[in-house]
């Protein structure tokens, strides 16, 4: 019967007197909710689209979305009346695009303008009914993902119609807030990974205030449940590439100025220095390398360096990472994709940079000066990875060639040495005795020590996060070698003569 009622609604609108009719019908009656649904799912149809917009259903969903917002009204209600008028609204402006004339239609611009301005009065009441935005029940994710949808289009309708300034009137009506509740609260990959990138355009990244970004703190009700939230982005595999892009731009944002001491050392005591490197390592392992994939290794590297920084111990969160996450065979691993692809690598140099400070800073009025535990901790894992990656940096870039590649060499090589390590010493321990390396013998590898591979699978398996129990397989040819999964094995240059992936060229 529902289905019968709305081919006849659908064959109505599709002529002028029909469209006019269903409108008056509605708006007689606007507790039809079988009608509204109805009107709303095609609003957008091309068929019917230039109908309904002639008979003025822009006023009725927005009369409609205006009258229906309660905030007194029973929070147990699973789908708020004021939703179907709501996406009416985002469905017209579907319609908008997708019509022949677009935006640059005269009839289309009016109702635009006169639709977009009156947004920030929606936002103000969708503002004071926020509850049915946070809620946890299984409906309240629909609820968000049409808000996110609706957020979306009127920001970017905005320009396209010349109406720049409303955007200033959306943020005095909370729309920050609201597209940080639907950020904070969304419990699956795909919407959480649409509103990040919702969040990032209404906060203009990266040129973002600090007023938009106190109110999202504000509207998050914690630094920690905001670091929470980013975290949660970070370690979440199925999250869009470009929306783990944002996130870190995000974070970066909020680690890079002075908004609240509190908020910044959260990052430091939640532990986001890994969730970042976790998503780094999965970045560079199974994902292409494209444009997004360079900017998450550049974020990730400025990310390490603000919340280091920012820490309440920078030295005891360096040695922690050393030694607990394997910073060095991926910063390793990390300086060599950027040599390799001839990207600037300015942002994991100045991690070097940091590293090297460290080992050498003594004086008291530095907040980051050396420890006898840092020292150590990075002596030994720059024993297992330093010469290996040098010889790898050195055959990618020859001293000769003066470029970003030769610095990150320069920069690898005098960090080893500050750090205590001698190149011809390193040579013998790893290409004479073969006991320099401990863990996976391929330069580019991310990690020092990984768990059992499954044979079942072609990537390499996650890091653990402890150094102690290797668990790696000697090559079968030289029997001397140790991999951390054939993978590695296979991606080594050469033959198996030259099973260190070094070329015999000797540093000068």
């Amino acid at each position: 019967m529902a289905e019968q009622q709305s081919q006849e609604c659908i064959k109505l609108s599709q002529t002028p007197s029909g469209a006019i009719s269903l409108v008056k019908q509605l708006r007689k009656n606007p507790n039809d909710k079988q009608l509204l649904n109805t009107l709303t799912n095609i609003v957008a149809d091309p068929d019917c689209w230039e109908h309904l917009r002639d008979a003025d259903i822009l006023d009725l969903f927005i009369d409609l979305t205006l009258n229906r917002i309660d905030r007194n009204k029973d929070e147990q209600d699973p789908f708020p009346s004021w939703l179907l008028p709501l996406q009416g609204l985002f469905n017209f402006m579907v319609g908008v695009r997708r019509s022949s004339g677009g935006f640059e239609n005269k009839q289309n611009r009016e109702k635009m303008i006169q639709y977009l301005t009156i947004c920030p009065q929606i936002c103000d009441l969708l503002y004071n009914d926020g509850f049915h935005i946070c809620r946890s029940e299984e409906h309240a994710e629909h609820i968000r993902r049409t808000l996110v949808s609706w957020i979306q289009a009127i920001w970017n309708g905005t320009a396209m119609v010349g109406l720049a300034q409303i955007k200033n009137r959306l943020k005095e009506s909370h729309i920050i807030a609201i597209s940080t509740w639907c950020w904070l609260f969304t419990t699956t990959s795909q919407l959480r990974s649409i509103a990040t990138l919702s969040l990032s355009d209404i906060l203009e990244q990266p040129i973002t205030s600090k007023n938009d970004l106190e109110e999202v703190i504000t509207a998050c009700g914690s630094s920690e449940r905001l670091v929470e939230a980013i975290n949660h982005i970070l370690s979440d595999e199925n999250v869009l590439d470009e929306s783990l892009t944002y996130c870190m731009g995000l974070s970066i944002a909020f680690t890079g100025q002075t908004i609240r001491p509190e908020l910044i050392q959260m990052f430091g005591t939640l532990n986001t220095t890994k969730h970042v490197m976790g998503a780094l390592r999965r970045q560079i392992r199974y994902a292409e390398q494209t444009e997004n994939t360079w900017r998450i290794i550049t974020y990730s590297g400025m990310l390490l360096v603000n919340i280091v920084n920012d820490s309440k111990s920078p030295t005891e969160e360096l040695t922690n990472l050393i030694s607990n996450y394997s910073l060095v065979p991926l910063l390793a691993g990390v300086l060599l994709r950027i040599a390799q692809a001839s990207k600037s690598g300015e942002t994991w140099l100045s991690l070097v940079a940091l590293l090297k400070h460290t080992c050498t800073c003594t004086s008291k009025s530095c907040r980051i000066r050396t420890s006898p535990e840092y020292v150590s901790a990075l002596r030994t894992h720059l024993q297992w990875r330093w010469w290996s990656t040098l010889k790898k940096l050195y055959t990618t870039a020859p001293k000769s060639e003066v470029s970003s590649k030769k610095k990150i060499m320069d920069e690898w090589l005098l960090l080893g040495r500050v750090a205590g390590l001698k190149e011809e010493e390193e040579k013998q321990r790893h290409e004479e005795k073969g006991v320099g390396i401990k863990g996976c013998w391929y330069a580019n590898c991310l990690d020092l020590v990984q768990q059992d591979p499954d044979p079942s699978c072609d990537h390499p398996p996650p890091p653990i996060t402890t150094i102690s129990a290797p668990s790696l397989r000697k090559c079968s040819g030289c029997k001397k070698a140790m991999y951390c999964s054939t993978a590695c094995q296979s991606k080594l240059e050469g033959t198996q003569k030259s099973v260190y992936g070094l070329e015999d060229r000797q540093l000068r």
